[in-house]
């Protein structure tokens, strides 16, 4: 099993660097989108070549985009907040915030 590249435009530090209102960046998702379909080309030519073994592409990608796109559905939400702590422990709620940034809590 071989899995994709996560979208790069939602990993922390781009979202701390480029990010407008929190929101993923573009440009680096589709350089991680660019180089998961020469991925999925690559395994298909390499099942073809080595016909002992078998290579799967697993699309976990998708899946992140999915959680970021629709957290409530997964027990996660969003919140705005202005305030600048490192990290705050309510209720067994964890949140790490960020001045000016949407909130990405989890419960534990």
């Amino acid at each position: 099993m071989v899995t994709n590249l996560g979208p790069f435009g939602c990993i922390p530090s781009q979202l701390a660097v480029k990010s407008v209102n929190g929101e993923c960046v573009a440009f680096e998702n589709k350089l991680s989108e660019n180089f998961n379909v020469g991925l999925k080309l690559l395994l298909s030519r390499l099942n073809s070549q080595f016909h002992d073994s078998k290579f799967m592409y697993v699309d976990t990608s998708s899946r992140i985009l999915e959680y970021r796109t629709n957290p409530t559905k997964y027990g996660m939400f969003f919140m705005d907040i202005k305030l600048d702590f490192d990290c705050v422990n309510l209720a067994n709620i964890k949140f790490s915030f960020r001045e000016g940034a949407h909130i990405l809590g989890e419960r534990q």
